[in-house]
């Protein structure tokens, strides 16, 4: 809903330490942020939507470290494709990511 996302972009602009990304690949702000109980809500709510098993691998859920990007007229972010993050589960399970999640919080006119 519009109240969740303006509630979401709020808490990325209280919580985030936002920097200036001025390169060839992107310019605008990126703040970096862990949160397990959000990702736990996001994971949720998304999880409908992405296949339980892609490349004989089993969908458990979001990583914990969130991007939050903010462009102003005149920044960008050049095309890419997102490499594979892994890590080491509290529960000693290996995790890989193999899916990018993107959450536009913009209206579509902006």
């Amino acid at each position: 809903t519009a109240e969740e996302v303006d509630a979401l972009r709020g808490w990325s602009e209280r919580r985030g330490e936002w920097k200036h990304a001025d390169s060839a690949r992107r310019k605008g702000f990126i703040a970096e942020l862990s949160d397990g109980a959000l990702t736990a809500e996001l994971w949720r709510r998304l999880q409908g939507y992405v296949p339980t098993e892609l490349e004989g691998k089993r969908a458990v859920g979001l990583r914990d470290h969130l991007r939050f990007l903010q462009y102003f007229p005149g920044q960008f972010f050049a095309p890419h494709c997102d490499g594979s993050q892994s890590a080491t589960a509290g529960d000693g399970v290996f995790q890989r990511s193999l899916l990018s999640a993107i959450l536009y919080c913009s209206d579509p006119e902006d």
